[in-house]
Parts: structure tokens; sequence; C-alpha cells
């Protein structure tokens, strides 16, 4: 594998994997920092609401960063048959989710 194409694996692994692990941060609301701007607070982790919101978008934000670089960074060193396989994986896992879901909408 080429320097260029290490690169191309990086920064769409990247692009995917950041979007894939914002949606799962949101969801289970896994922020790493919690802002409280009334009282100019930054806590570590999910922390509650204390005088006024609490804002969680700073830490989904840093949360899919850090792990979206550490997915693309492990997917830009492993050989190219591997990280094939793990797209492979990673569509039909997310096909038969949606499968899965629709039916459990039906019934």
């Amino acid at each position: 594998m080429m320097a260029s194409s290490k690169l191309a694996v990086f920064t769409i692994v990247f692009g995917v994997g950041y979007a894939v692990i914002y949606v799962i941060c949101t969801e289970m609301n896994l922020p790493l920092l919690t802002y409280h701007p009334v009282i100019g607070e930054v806590d570590f982790l999910w922390t509650p609401e204390r005088r006024g919101p609490a804002m969680y978008w700073y830490g989904w934000m840093l949360t899919s960063l850090i792990g979206a670089a550490a997915v693309a960074w492990i997917a830009s060193i492993l050989p190219e048959r591997w990280v094939q396989r793990t797209i492979l994986f990673g569509c039909l896992a997310a096909v038969a989710y949606l499968i899965v879901y629709t039916l459990a909408l039906l019934t």
C-alpha cells in the first residue's frame, strides 16, 4: 500500500467513523465533556444539569473526534484485505440492523 492510498484510507474511514461514532454518542449520551454555560464550568464526562441547561454537544464532538481518529489510524496501518473485509462486514451488519429494526416496528 502506497502512502497516498494510506492517506485516502485514513480520510475516508475518519469521515465515516466520525459520523457513526457521533450518532452512537448522541443516542447513548456519551459526552467526553459537559459544559454548563450559565455558571461557565466544564466537567469531565456526563454531568447532570445544575443551574440552567447543560451542553453536551462539545463532548459528543470531542468523543467522535478521538474515536474516529483512532479507528482511521488503525485502518491505515492494517493490510488492505483486512480493511476491505471490515467494510464488507460493517455494511452487512448495517443492512441486517435495518431489516431487524423494520421487522420489530411492524410487529
